[in-house]
């Protein structure tokens, strides 16, 4: 009997069919896993960009006592395609579209006289809207997100981030 095992060599047609799903399925997982990955870099990118053109427009305002909505105007430069659209100076990118900003917006709907200052915006159309936004009061930058893009607003620094890596989207 133990001769009969020994002379069975490779894999039959049953272990080959369990081995091939486990693989598709690893795959199907990772693939997923990698979209979100990806996705995420993409929106760290843009958040860091975003970041760079509100500190430079605080620094505008320093030296000239407002802000400034021409991105052109301001220390740094973002690779891109220089747009005007809408009243603004965009810089277009592959994936975004980048603006500074000087709107004075209300910081919540419960507290209307609490404002402050958006300093940076950026566009991927169809997905997403982020914006930072400049309180005075505390002198802290943060993130937020159009709410009728995302459903629910205030994603506040890395929360964009988060809800990417919980989701695999906004």
């Amino acid at each position: 009997m133990l001769k009969k095992y020994l002379n069975n060599k490779g894999f039959g047609l049953v272990e080959l069919l369990i081995i091939v799903i486990i693989v598709i399925s690893l795959s199907a997982v990772s693939f997923n896993y990698y979209k979100m990955t990806l996705e995420k870099s993409k929106v760290a990118d843009a958040m860091a960009i975003l970041r760079q053109i509100a500190d430079s427009n605080i620094i505008y305002y320093r030296e000239n006592r407002m802000y400034t909505d021409d991105i052109t105007k301001l220390l740094i430069k973002v690779e891109g395609e220089e747009v005007s659209e809408n009243g603004y100076k965009w810089t277009k990118t592959e994936l975004f579209s980048y603006r500074a900003d000087n709107k004075k917006v209300s910081a919540s709907p419960s507290n209307s006289n609490k404002s402050v200052f958006e300093l940076a915006y950026a566009k991927r159309d169809g997905k997403y809207e982020i914006y930072v936004l400049y309180d005075e009061g505390s002198e802290s930058l943060r993130f937020d997100a159009s709410a009728s893009t995302f459903n629910d607003a205030g994603f506040i620094d890395g929360k964009i981030v988060e809800i990417i890596q919980e989701k695999g989207r906004l």
